[in-house]
């Protein structure tokens, strides 16, 4: 089998492991919802979730012409652009408001000599820190590349996952204010020929966003103040399974607390959970596990979030599961600069 070929094999094998749902200790498959054997509060819960905004665009073409760029809106933040070209390619997001502070958040898998995976975060912003004056931020777009080499190389193919969200820009509070409901992503992209003539090129990246629009979780601050002022832990009911608690909070003496639960009254409830830090193989940079339900707790046991990375986690609990993809920046141990710590945390269902 060509190099080629056997890297394509590779990614379509990752790709598809990671859109499976996770298993059991016993390596069953965990229960869908909405299925058949569905209460019918069960199902009206997962027309909730099919109700909410998703959409997926594909961008595919094969041979001289066809489209090389595709767009799509990214519910109440901005436009995410899909580009592939022989001397160009990337994932692109534009903001409406270059004021607020924009991320899109990325966990990148592909082929670097082996499976590898990176972290990116994708900023568009005005005010980089809260001591900038307004003239330190990025344009009015920021993008994540899909190439590794410059020109792009003959071939490529790989995966992401992520989020993408919006607070107040840092110069600014943001514990109190309103928040847009973040949108999850995924994509996977494949190209081939592009060292070639033409008729031998082709491309196709596909990206799938969900947004559920009545729903934003998260926990934002800016500064110390901010953090022990305004709201740090956030419950968002996660229906028929319990209520998700998320909690950021400032280093008041305790160095703060940063973590997620599922507090629930299903003892049978578990968490399986993929944490992505850093950058290189998929094996030095991705941790799983899977959490039990603790009765004296009352809740599935709390995962604490990484200071600068990605969480996906499968809740399941009363026979359903609950998908959930989180991005994760905080900075707490500033003491001589306490306006500078911050809290940025995010998470859509996927």
């Amino acid at each position: 089998m060509s190099p080629a070929r056997v890297v394509a094999a590779w990614v379509l094998v990752a790709l598809v492991g990671s859109l499976l749902p996770p298993t059991t200790a016993s390596g069953a498959e965990r229960p869908g919802a909405g299925g058949a054997s569905a209460t019918p509060a069960e199902r009206v819960a997962t027309r909730r979730v099919e109700d909410a905004t998703r959409r997926k665009i594909v961008l595919d073409w094969n041979g001289p012409g066809g489209r090389q760029v595709r767009s799509t809106p990214v519910p109440g933040i901005g436009t995410l652009k899909l580009v592939c070209k022989p001397r160009n390619t990337m994932v692109k997001l534009t903001p409406y408001d270059r004021s607020a502070e924009t991320q899109m958040w990325l966990a990148k898998h592909e082929d670097k000599a082996g499976p590898a995976v990176a972290v990116k975060n994708v900023r568009v912003y005005r005010w980089a820190d809260a001591d900038d004056d307004g003239r330190g931020g990025t344009g009015r777009s920021a993008h994540e590349g899909l190439n590794q080499a410059t020109p792009v190389e003959n071939y490529s193919s790989g995966f992401m996952h992520g989020v993408v969200s919006q607070r107040p820009g840092r110069h600014q509070p943001a514990a109190g204010a309103a928040r847009t409901p973040s949108t999850s992503l995924e994509i996977n992209w494949y190209w081939n020929g592009f060292h070639h003539p033409r008729q031998y090129r082709s491309c196709r990246i596909a990206a799938t966003l969900q947004t559920v629009t009545d729903t934003s979780i998260g926990v934002d601050w800016h500064g110390d103040a901010d953090g022990l002022a305004g709201p740090s832990r956030q419950v968002t009911p996660l229906d028929e399974l319990g209520d998700l608690e998320l909690t950021c909070s400032p280093d008041d003496g305790d160095g703060g607390r940063q973590d997620v639960l599922l507090r629930t009254d299903d003892r049978e409830a578990t968490l399986y959970y993929e944490r992505i830090e850093g950058e290189g193989a998929v094996d030095d940079h991705v941790e799983t596990d899977t959490l039990e339900h603790d009765p004296v707790l009352g809740a599935v046991p709390p995962v604490t979030l990484p200071e600068n990375g990605m969480l996906r986690l499968w809740w399941t609990a009363h026979g359903r599961t609950r998908r959930v993809v989180l991005s994760s920046y905080y900075v707490v141990n500033d003491a001589e600069h306490p306006h500078l710590n911050l809290c940025e945390v995010a998470a859509a269902e996927f």
